[in-house]
């Protein structure tokens, strides 16, 4: 077997300019798929945030949020800037802008010389709509999980962090300056707010029906979390038939192990509140994401 660290078993993808994006929720397989895509020869990063976000884009994102008055954990003013024209043309030109910057025309070049790129950040969820208009010829991959799992692992993250008093820091110094010399940089994601799983089920909510929103515009495909762990072989070759790439067995094989396939509908129905649970039976993205009578 060829050594896919050093040449990839791929095909170099044509219009290989164009990238893939990954959008999907925080906790809902992003990370997984870069992990399947490296294997395979892609690019997706010089440098990483701690769950493999792209650090180009991830400070962006984070900037971007950070300056419109809110957080990757609290989204909801993004609703305004929709609702003004000159605030929404204000914000693509600050995309265009930055699209342009060396730093990520560098990254362009680089992953345009490998096999496939792209990059993945769940706060892509929030901006698929402005990075389509720059890179229209993008393919897109949304991925989503259902709400309670999701909520349930950003409270165990969020547990953590408060227990050690990590999330009143912040990054530390000593933290960045390491950042300069290592692969994976260091962001804050700690969220007194995820502590509650009913503020995990309406980030859920947010950040899918923002997605979806936008995705009605682009071309894209979806990959049902769950239908990917419990059938691995059919979701990859869908993904990769969309994205023109011609996958071997051992390609394949090499995909799979990335995949925990134990890792699905493992949230139960008691942990959440009565009110939560019927309000997210109301929820229309519980029928339109094919959960309804899978989760409640």
């Amino acid at each position: 077997m060829n050594d896919t660290s050093k040449t990839g078993l791929l095909e170099k993808r044509e219009k290989n300019l164009a990238p893939i994006i990954i959008v999907g929720m925080h906790r809902s397989g992003t990370t997984m798929l870069v992990d399947i895509f490296e294997k395979l020869g892609g690019f997706f990063g010089n440098k990483y945030g701690i769950n493999k976000e792209a650090y180009e884009f991830l400070k962006f994102h984070e900037e971007t949020l950070r300056n419109t008055g809110g957080a990757w954990d609290n989204v909801e003013l993004l609703k305004y800037i929709d609702e003004h024209k000159i605030a929404a043309e204000q914000l693509q030109k600050k995309f265009l802008a930055y699209s342009q910057k060396r730093k990520i025309k560098n990254y362009i070049s680089k992953g345009g010389a490998q096999k496939f790129w792209g990059w993945k950040d769940p706060r892509n969820c929030l901006f698929i709509s402005n990075w389509a208009n720059i890179f229209p010829e993008a393919k897109v991959i949304f991925i989503y999980r259902n709400p309670l799992d999701v909520a349930k692992s950003l409270k165990k993250r969020s547990d953590l962090s408060l227990s050690t008093e990590s999330w009143l820091g912040g990054v530390k110094l000593k933290t960045k300056i390491k950042d300069i010399f290592r692969d994976n940089r260091s962001h804050p994601l700690e969220s007194v707010a995820c502590t509650s799983l009913r503020h995990g089920l309406d980030l859920w909510t947010e950040y899918n029906k923002r997605a979806l929103r936008s995705l009605e515009k682009i071309e894209h495909i979806k990959i049902k979390y769950e239908n990917l762990l419990a059938d691995p072989e059919k979701e990859l070759k869908k993904i990769f038939d969309y994205l023109d790439i011609q996958a071997k067995d051992e390609e394949l094989k090499l995909a799979i192990k990335e995949i925990d396939t134990s890792n699905s509908y493992t949230a139960k129905t008691q942990d959440f509140q009565i009110e939560d649970l019927k309000e997210l039976k109301h929820n229309e993205l519980i029928d339109r994401l094919g959960y309804n009578g899978k989760i409640i």
